[in-house]
């Protein structure tokens, strides 16, 4: 019966499928913030580092599976569109309706004082290596690398800043630990469903391949991050959610592009590569000024969302002209 509906208004069931992984996205996160946050307080590190490293990567990995098809069929525009639309769009849309639903959220991250010039540097590196046309194995392995260095970094200046905590008994850690997984686990599966019913909506919508990696796959692979920050906020971890963002972005320009260039070289149309540029470090400088001054007030959340509205009508344009 269900196929037979699938088959008969195969728009209404795309919809539905849609609807029902952002349902499970979303107590997912709820779990996962609340099982990863209590053992971050017992071991005395910050929401901060914790959303940077753990929660970012996690709820990064539905933009790992979405660009891995585009490995598999040599289509470097779909690994390029996929990232760098998911960046810009968790830069701009996603913490521009964090502040809007916040009013004003309050920024208290020592360690990100230190690092946002670091940030800013990290997150323009793919499109300086992208200037010749394409990124390559070395200067894959440079990516990588540096996304290894800058986490090191981070759990250094958080040692350096007295917070962590040694020989720290837990209990139930089992119990917990497996609850975190199996969130991590829906995170994924219900972000991978949301990508693909959303691939298969803008087939049927005949979109193009390059719109629809920028636009569509960047838009829905940030559902993951949205409501894992979302929850963050909800239960006063506002750190969390400015780091799941700033995280899943370093890992995304990093540790993502770096390995799919190790395995295919990875190939970047000029107007692609500029547009991802401009807009990425707009969005990037504006949010770590903002985060500078210590808070993130709802007008400079309304001026995100209008630099993605900026953004999607650029790669409707580009799209007329590649």
């Amino acid at each position: 019966m269900l196929l037979s509906f699938a088959l008969k208004h195969p728009v209404a069931f795309l919809l539905f499928i849609i609807g029902a992984s952002f349902v499970i996205l979303l107590k997912a996160a709820d779990y996962l913030v609340s099982a990863v946050t209590n053992y971050a307080k017992k071991l005395g590190i910050s929401d901060y580092l914790i959303g940077v490293i753990i929660i970012a990567l996690g709820a990064s990995l539905p933009e790992l599976i979405s660009s891995l098809m585009g490995v598999i069929a040599n289509e470097s525009g779909i690994i390029f569109g996929t990232i760098i639309g998911s960046n810009i769009c968790g830069l701009t849309l996603v913490l521009g309706m964090l502040a809007m639903v916040g009013k004003k959220i309050p920024i208290k991250v020592r360690v990100l004082k230190k690092t946002g010039m670091i940030i800013f540097a990290l997150s323009m590196l793919p499109f300086i290596f992208a200037l010749n046309g394409v990124i390559g194995k070395i200067e894959g392995s440079i990516l990588v690398l540096c996304w290894i260095a800058y986490n090191l970094f981070l759990w250094k200046k958080e040692g350096e800043l007295g917070k962590i905590k040694h020989k720290v008994v837990f209990k139930r850690i089992w119990r917990d630990g497996l609850i975190a997984i199996v969130a991590l686990l829906a995170i994924i599966l219900s972000g991978r469903w949301l990508v693909f019913s959303s691939v298969k909506l803008s087939e049927l919508l005949m979109i193009s391949p390059y719109v629809l990696a920028v636009t569509v796959l960047g838009l829905g692979t940030q559902i993951p991050d949205l409501a894992v920050s979302l929850r963050g906020l909800k239960k006063g971890h506002q750190d969390i959610a400015l780091a799941d963002i700033l995280g899943s972005l370093i890992t995304k320009s990093l540790l993502f592009l770096g390995i799919f260039s190790l395995l295919i070289p990875l190939r970047i149309n000029f107007l692609e590569l500029i547009g991802g540029f401009i807009f990425t470090g707009v969005a990037l400088g504006y949010a770590l000024l903002c985060t500078r001054k210590g808070v993130i007030k709802s007008l400079n959340g309304l001026f995100l969302i209008i630099l993605y509205l900026g953004f999607f009508g650029y790669v409707l344009l580009i799209s007329r002209l590649i």
